[in-house]
């Protein structure tokens, strides 16, 4: 009954959940890490037809469906709650259809509780608190304390899963394995729901393509009970419709024949314009809706420079000091690798890998 959302980088029959540890493999045989994301769900959309009637009203009606279905099958129906406009899309679908929320869970960044450093997950939490005992019955929060700063004592850090599944390095603590812990190893028959991926086509040779990068949803490898809600391997009708509904949103014909990435969150006024089509809600909050405070390249954004000035102020100018130094590691070790980093002075990210690729024709998803 426990959902599994199976992904991992492979070299050769090895299966990784970390990136860095992936690249130690391929540093010793040249095997290239793979990305590889759940086979169910891959399979599941394959030769799926277009919806005959793709509108807002179909995608959430999907949405609300599968909702339903979660809370009937699980005790515990968990959501893990930033406040953006997935999972906030997430939430307002179960308050407005009486689909009970027994906890939301929001990661917070502020060791020291201060609402500017802590503002877009604070402001997402207000919303959900006004259902707080009715719709809801917990909003609790995973706040790091200067404790959980310890973990870059420890100059490997980066390759211990706990604090890092994936590929994605955010340069302040944010450890979703963590945040989600109670709740995946304390209650047995719970899902917890995820917002984290929107769709994302790929052009090759003037063919679009349904992929899916790992710098997101990646960070949920090798946990069990979490439900990627916009992935979802039980609900592919809603995967493949959300899909064709930014697909029409495009002019294939701009883009160059070469490979070629496309992505709601590349540019905010897109962004905008695509949030509806594809059946989310905006939230009450312009400057979440597009982000303003987040997504930059290199995850060196105005959240994370915020947490660092915070942690200036209260004299841990020694945390600070062990990212950099991190990043400077992580460069001199995996900087000659073929597609493994990309830099930015003393910077470092891993650059992004693609799932299987998928046909998105005229009438259906190819197979």
């Amino acid at each position: 009954m426990t959902y599994n959302f199976e992904q991992f980088y492979r070299c050769g029959e090895k299966r990784f959940h970390n990136i860095f540890q992936a690249f130690e493999e391929q540093k010793n045989t040249g095997q290239f890490p793979e990305y590889i994301i759940d086979d169910e769900l891959v399979q599941s959309i394959k030769g799926v037809k277009r919806p005959k009637n793709l509108n807002r009203q179909y995608l959430q009606r999907l949405m609300i469906a599968r909702l339903k279905e979660l809370r009937k099958k699980y005790q515990r129906l968990v959501l893990y709650y930033s406040g953006g406009t997935d999972s906030y899309t997430i939430l307002r679908l179960c308050v407005e259809n009486d689909i009970f929320i027994d906890e939301t869970i929001t990661h917070m960044i502020s060791v020291k509780n201060d609402i500017r450093v802590d503002i877009e997950p604070y402001a997402g939490l207000l919303l959900a608190k006004k259902h707080e005992g009715t719709g809801i019955g917990k909003c609790s929060e995973f706040r790091p304390t200067e404790d959980h700063l310890s973990y870059v004592d420890d100059p490997e850090w980066f390759y211990n899963n706990n604090f890092l599944r994936g590929c994605n390095i955010t340069n302040r603590f944010f450890s979703t394995p963590m945040a989600l812990h109670d709740e995946i190893n304390q209650h047995d028959s719970t899902v917890i729901l995820t917002g984290f991926e929107k769709p994302r086509l790929y052009i090759e040779n003037g063919q679009l393509h349904w992929t899916v990068l790992d710098v997101t949803v990646a960070e949920l490898m090798g946990l069990k009970k979490v439900v990627p809600f916009f992935l979802d391997k039980e609900n592919p009708e809603l995967v493949v419709g959300m899909t064709y509904a930014m697909a029409d949103m495009i002019d294939v014909k701009q883009f160059k024949s070469k490979g070629q990435m496309i992505e709601v969150n590349a540019d905010r006024k897109a962004k905008l314009k695509t949030l509806e089509p594809i059946g989310l809600y905006k939230t009450p909050y312009h400057w979440i809706n597009t982000a303003i405070l987040g997504k930059d390249k290199m995850n060196y954004n105005i959240k994370t420079k915020r947490a660092f000035k915070e942690l200036q102020k209260i004299g841990r100018n020694d945390y600070l000091e062990k990212i950099w130094a991190t990043h400077k590691r992580i460069i001199e070790r995996y900087g000659k690798l073929p597609h493994a980093l990309q830099t930015q002075g003393n910077i470092s990210q891993t650059v992004a890998r693609l799932c299987e690729k998928v046909p998105i024709l005229q009438e259906k998803f190819g197979g």
